[in-house]
């Protein structure tokens, strides 16, 4: 929800008096991309992982490197 309210309100960027025609246009044409680094940020700050005693919060992906490249499924024939 938070990444909708950034990006609804950063297209709207150009009608603002605010920061230069350049800035605003910029702020204007990459609303999504601001926003998803703004809200992944946000979740790195400590505390905000939104657990409770460590359950029912939102678990990150561990990425075990390196990865092999090959497909999770070998009954896959067109992959």
């Amino acid at each position: 929800m938070l990444a909708f309210i950034i990006c609804w309100n950063l297209h709207f960027a150009e009608t603002w008096m605010y920061f230069t025609r350049e800035i605003r246009t910029f702020l204007s044409s990459y609303n999504l991309a601001i926003a998803t680094i703004i809200v992944t940020a946000l979740s790195y700050i400590p505390g905000a992982d939104q657990a409770s005693n460590g359950h029912g919060g939102i678990e990150r992906v561990h990425v075990k490197a390196p990865w092999d490249w090959q497909p999770t499924d070998q009954s896959r024939s067109w992959i």
